[in-house]
């Protein structure tokens, strides 16, 4: 077995939960911490540092980005992007790309893979 306990991430368990029912893909919609996401890196559009969670010898080039979930936040700071998405919301505005990977946003997984085919996990 895998000695759950010395895992470093949430996105590591379910890997291991994947892989014990024999799951031929994996898990890896690591997201940055905290909710500040939402005004410095998803409405600006600017990708943090690169690589993303890199692993030398499966993530080379870090693993994706989609701007759906955050963790890891504090209070203040989810009021703060739970205002901006709804102001957002509320005027209209088309929404800004979800996914990013190696410095680029993308409006699709379909669109990321496309550009980066080596990319071996889904979202």
């Amino acid at each position: 077995g895998v000695p759950v306990t010395q895992l470093s991430s949430d996105e590591e368990l379910l890997n291991v939960a994947l892989w014990k029912a024999n799951a031929t893909k994996e898990w890896c919609a690591w997201q940055p911490e905290g909710s500040n996401f939402v005004w410095k890196n998803f409405f600006v559009q600017h990708t943090p540092r690169y690589p993303f969670h890199e692993d030398p010898k499966w993530y080379p080039f870090g693993t994706p980005i989609a701007y759906y979930f955050q963790h890891s936040s504090k209070l203040d700071d989810n009021d703060r992007a739970l205002d901006i998405l709804q102001e957002h919301r509320r005027d209209g505005r088309k929404w800004p790309n979800h996914f990013s990977h190696a410095y680029s946003f993308y409006a699709s997984f379909a669109e990321l893979k496309a550009d980066h085919p080596g990319v071996s996990c889904m979202m």
